[in-house]
């Protein structure tokens, strides 16, 4: 009779955590409604597929406009109905990977709620006026590439996926922020090398990770400079671009971080989030000079996830706005990931 009522438990117990996703998901729909001006973000979307957009670096960002002209398509819906879809997606379908995951490896849902709540946490946390249709599919294939990374990258033949090919594509497609996972990578592939005493392979897998690296970059420009037709944006509203388009925020984050006075609200978690990033870097050299010791070995993940973190962080200090919160979007997945799991970055052999 224990069976019964036990597996019933854990159905309920299911079910709930289900109606939890489902109701974050719409709660988090009605608040990005009251705080965005839909019209502004639908213009910068379209206008994206016209060559039209605010500035030469949206011009790259296609995957989220197609996702939604696809949905669209497919069921005529408007415009805006198309984009909660889409957000909505990849809200609810990654908090449903976090719950499944949690099953899968514990067959309890404790570890997947508390990731539940984290990542919507995140999302109403980040949550800025302009948080745009890429940050939304950005922060969902973020978390696919962290799941990758702490399920699978377990030795350097781990690289050779074709999982890992399609992420790395979408996310090439999605935003230019591609070119600083693949560098990280390439970084983690090196270290993990260097440390497993494996140059050859290693230095192979790095050649084809710079090589695509390089498409990467070479197609973010050509994309720019064959799509981009004028800009939309404001008259006054020049910004501090460069001459690849990209945004150069140096001082500006700098004034950012060191004004005094008075401080919106939003100034204060970019500085909380920079400095649990530098913090994120000390331990990651902490974790690299211990993997020297072949008793305290780095999983070749956990290396990359770091390294993730440490040079998008610089790439964002550069080339984002700190008050835009929403830069941050990417990030949070895999915050969500080591937060969680951070013991338990091993194969299934090791942690037996």
């Amino acid at each position: 009779m224990l069976a019964p009522s036990h597996h019933q438990e854990s159905k309920s117990v299911r079910l709930l955590a289900g109606a939890a996703v489902g109701g974050l998901t719409i709660a988090y729909l009605v608040f990005h409604a009251r705080t965005h001006a839909p019209d502004d973000l639908q213009s910068a979307a379209e206008h994206l597929l016209q060559g039209r957009t605010h500035w030469i670096t949206f011009q790259n960002r296609l995957l989220a406009p197609w996702l939604i002209e696809a949905f669209r398509a497919a069921t005529g819906w408007s415009w805006l109905t198309a984009f909660y879809a889409l957000i909505a997606a990849c809200l609810a379908g990654g908090a449903g990977l976090l719950l499944w995951r949690s099953w899968r490896d514990t067959g309890r849902s404790i570890r997947g709620l508390g990731q539940v709540a984290a990542w919507f946490g995140f999302a109403f946390l980040l949550n800025h006026q302009w948080s745009y249709p890429w940050d939304y599919s950005g922060a969902f294939l973020c978390l696919l590439l962290a799941i990758w990374a702490r399920d699978r990258f377990w030795s350097l033949g781990a690289v050779k996926s074709w999982w890992l090919a399609a992420i790395l594509l979408a996310l090439a497609l999605n935003r230019e922020s591609s070119l600083y996972l693949l560098a990280a990578l390439m970084g983690a592939i090196l270290g993990h090398g260097f440390l497993e005493k494996q140059f050859g392979r290693t230095m192979k897998t790095a050649a084809v990770l710079a090589l695509a690296g390089l498409a990467n970059l070479v197609g973010v420009l050509a994309l720019r400079q064959a799509l981009f037709t004028a800009t939309t944006r404001p008259p006054g509203s020049n910004g501090p671009e460069m001459a690849a388009g990209n945004f150069n925020q140096v001082l500006h984050n700098w004034r950012v971080l060191t004004r005094h006075g008075d401080r919106p609200p939003e100034d204060w978690l970019a500085i909380a989030l920079v400095v649990v990033l530098g913090s994120a870097g000390i331990v990651l050299a902490v974790r690299f000079f211990n993997a020297l010791r072949p008793a305290r070995p780095v999983p070749p993940g956990q290396l990359f996830a770091h390294l993730w973190l440490g040079v998008s962080a610089f790439a964002i200090l550069l080339f984002a706005d700190l008050s835009e919160l929403r830069v941050f979007f990417e990030l949070f997945p895999l915050g969500v990931i080591l937060a969680f799991e951070s013991r338990s970055w091993r194969p299934p052999a090791a942690s037996g």
